[in-house]
Protein backbone atom coordinates (compact mmCIF):
# COMPACT_ATOMS: atom_id res chain seq x y z
CA UNK A 1 0.00 0.00 0.00
CA UNK A 2 1.25 3.50 -0.78
CA UNK A 3 2.42 5.60 2.15
CA UNK A 4 0.97 9.10 2.54
CA UNK A 5 3.63 11.80 2.86
CA UNK A 6 2.78 15.35 3.90
CA UNK A 7 4.70 18.04 2.04
CA UNK A 8 4.80 21.74 2.87
CA UNK A 9 5.12 24.71 0.56
CA UNK A 10 8.64 24.77 -0.88
CA UNK A 11 9.28 21.01 -0.71
CA UNK A 12 10.71 19.65 -3.95
CA UNK A 13 10.37 16.42 -5.89
CA UNK A 14 12.48 15.25 -8.82
CA UNK A 15 12.05 13.38 -12.09
CA UNK A 16 14.58 11.72 -14.39
CA UNK A 17 13.74 11.81 -18.09
CA UNK A 18 15.81 10.79 -21.12
CA UNK A 19 18.17 13.61 -22.08
CA UNK A 20 16.37 16.19 -24.22
CA UNK A 21 12.87 15.11 -23.13
CA UNK A 22 10.55 16.94 -20.73
CA UNK A 23 8.10 15.54 -18.17
CA UNK A 24 4.58 15.30 -19.50
CA UNK A 25 2.04 17.84 -18.26
CA UNK A 26 0.19 15.14 -16.32
CA UNK A 27 3.17 12.98 -15.37
CA UNK A 28 2.49 11.89 -11.81
CA UNK A 29 5.55 9.93 -10.72
CA UNK A 30 8.51 11.71 -9.16
CA UNK A 31 11.20 10.99 -6.56
CA UNK A 32 12.29 12.50 -3.28
CA UNK A 33 15.78 13.91 -2.73
CA UNK A 34 16.57 10.79 -0.65
CA UNK A 35 15.65 8.49 -3.53
CA UNK A 36 17.73 10.58 -5.96
CA UNK A 37 20.70 10.27 -3.58
CA UNK A 38 20.31 6.48 -3.59
CA UNK A 39 20.68 6.49 -7.39
CA UNK A 40 24.04 8.27 -7.36
CA UNK A 41 26.92 6.06 -8.38
CA UNK A 42 24.69 3.41 -9.98
CA UNK A 43 25.48 2.11 -13.42
CA UNK A 44 23.03 2.83 -16.24
CA UNK A 45 21.61 -0.70 -16.02
CA UNK A 46 21.26 -0.59 -12.22
CA UNK A 47 19.44 2.74 -12.39
CA UNK A 48 17.06 1.59 -15.14
CA UNK A 49 16.33 -1.62 -13.22
CA UNK A 50 15.64 0.19 -9.94
CA UNK A 51 13.23 2.73 -11.40
CA UNK A 52 11.73 0.51 -14.10
CA UNK A 53 12.42 2.78 -17.06
CA UNK A 54 10.56 1.53 -20.16
CA UNK A 55 12.90 0.22 -22.87
CA UNK A 56 12.02 3.13 -25.18
CA UNK A 57 13.31 5.52 -22.50
CA UNK A 58 16.65 3.71 -22.36
CA UNK A 59 17.87 4.90 -25.75
CA UNK A 60 20.14 7.46 -24.10
CA UNK A 61 22.96 7.09 -21.61
CA UNK A 62 22.10 10.38 -19.89
CA UNK A 63 19.06 11.61 -18.05
CA UNK A 64 17.93 15.15 -17.36
CA UNK A 65 16.78 16.00 -13.84
CA UNK A 66 13.65 18.10 -13.40
CA UNK A 67 12.45 19.62 -10.15
CA UNK A 68 8.93 20.58 -9.11
CA UNK A 69 8.15 22.60 -5.99
CA UNK A 70 5.03 22.35 -3.84
CA UNK A 71 3.05 25.60 -3.91
CA UNK A 72 1.29 24.77 -0.64
CA UNK A 73 0.87 21.90 1.81
CA UNK A 74 -0.17 18.72 0.02
CA UNK A 75 -0.16 14.97 0.55
CA UNK A 76 1.67 12.76 -1.95
CA UNK A 77 1.98 8.98 -1.95
CA UNK A 78 5.15 6.87 -1.96
CA UNK A 79 5.30 3.25 -3.06
CA UNK A 80 7.85 0.67 -4.12
CA UNK A 81 8.37 0.31 -7.86
CA UNK A 82 7.37 -3.18 -8.95
CA UNK A 83 9.46 -5.37 -11.21
CA UNK A 84 8.57 -5.27 -14.90
CA UNK A 85 9.01 -7.37 -18.00
CA UNK A 86 8.96 -5.83 -21.46
CA UNK A 87 9.73 -7.80 -24.62
CA UNK A 88 11.36 -10.48 -22.48
CA UNK A 89 13.62 -7.98 -20.68
CA UNK A 90 13.15 -8.10 -16.90
CA UNK A 91 13.78 -5.24 -14.51
CA UNK A 92 13.77 -5.83 -10.76
CA UNK A 93 12.32 -2.50 -9.60
CA UNK A 94 12.74 -1.79 -5.90
CA UNK A 95 13.08 1.99 -6.04
CA UNK A 96 10.58 4.34 -4.44
CA UNK A 97 8.26 6.44 -6.56
CA UNK A 98 6.29 9.37 -5.24
CA UNK A 99 2.93 9.98 -6.85
CA UNK A 100 1.51 13.49 -7.16
CA UNK A 101 -2.27 13.36 -7.45
CA UNK A 102 -2.66 17.10 -8.13
CA UNK A 103 0.08 18.49 -10.38
CA UNK A 104 -1.47 21.97 -10.22
CA UNK A 105 -0.29 22.10 -6.59
CA UNK A 106 3.31 22.12 -7.90
CA UNK A 107 5.39 24.45 -10.03
CA UNK A 108 6.08 23.63 -13.64
CA UNK A 109 9.07 21.28 -13.95
CA UNK A 110 12.42 23.09 -14.06
CA UNK A 111 15.52 21.50 -15.58
CA UNK A 112 18.20 21.50 -12.88
CA UNK A 113 20.89 19.28 -14.36
CA UNK A 114 21.81 15.95 -15.87
CA UNK A 115 22.25 12.62 -14.15
CA UNK A 116 25.40 10.84 -15.23
CA UNK A 117 25.47 7.10 -14.76
CA UNK A 118 28.61 5.47 -13.41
Amino acid sequence: MPEAIALVAGDCLYKLVPAGAVPGKYSAFFATADEMSMLKGMSFDQLCDRIGFPLESQQTRRFDIYEVTAKHAITVFASTIAGTTQNGYRQSGGGTQTMITNRSAFSVPVLIGTFPCA
